[in-house]
């Protein structure tokens, strides 16, 4: 008859806690991989909302514009880059002295003030801006700007009448006539580039 193998306490106790040692070094293995499979998962959802936020607000809220050519000096330089709000006019209506940018009918992209809305009648005579008979104080000239006389213009309902800051080198509602509202990009906010220009418009 086979005896049963008899095997001290002491080495009993011995395997024991070698069998319980190995499951925790398994068990914490397991979370690691887990944990790294987690953290790379949590980065790529992370990554592609903050790229769909990006999306939503360059295609809905704010959209930065680069400035090209000498047409709103000395507001606007030349390789400023703005940045234009488009919610603007879907809660309020354009206003005098706005800086806007709208698509022009080629299809372009231009960046102009606002100096009558519709239903005015503007036009220059002397040096002066006058809107609807009365003189118009453009601050936001220099005092060296001269604007060439145009005979009056009606501006009809629904579109803007723009001009270039500098009025001498500037093409504007003076060549393209009004621009319709439905064509405005949105309202140029600031200049946030380069940072030595960083100013409010």
């Amino acid at each position: 008859m086979d005896r049963q193998k008899f095997i001290p306490r002491s080495e009993r106790l011995k395997q024991q806690s070698q069998k319980q040692s190995s499951l925790p070094s398994r068990s914490r293995r397991d979370r690691g991989e887990g944990k790294g499979k987690n953290s790379y998962r949590d980065w790529a959802i992370a990554l592609v909302a903050a790229l769909a936020l990006a999306f939503l607000i360059r295609g809905f809220v704010l959209e930065p514009f680069h400035v090209s050519g000498p047409s709103m000096q000395d507001t606007l330089a030349s390789n400023d880059k703005v940045m234009v709000n488009k919610l603007s006019y879907k809660m309020s209506k354009p206003k005098h002295g706005e800086v806007v940018v709208f698509r022009s009918k080629d299809k372009i992209d231009l960046i102009k003030r606002i100096v009558a809305l519709p239903g005015e009648t503007v036009e220059v005579k002397n040096n002066q801006l006058l809107v609807n008979g009365k003189e118009v104080k453009e601050s936001y000239l220099s005092s060296s700007t001269k604007t060439a006389d145009f005979a009056p213009v009606k501006v009809p309902d629904g579109q803007v009448f723009v001009l270039g800051d500098n009025r001498s080198n500037s093409t504007d509602s003076r060549v393209f006539g009004p621009v319709a509202t439905s064509e405005i990009v949105g309202k140029a906010s600031f200049v946030y580039w380069p940072i030595s220009h960083f100013s409010g418009l």
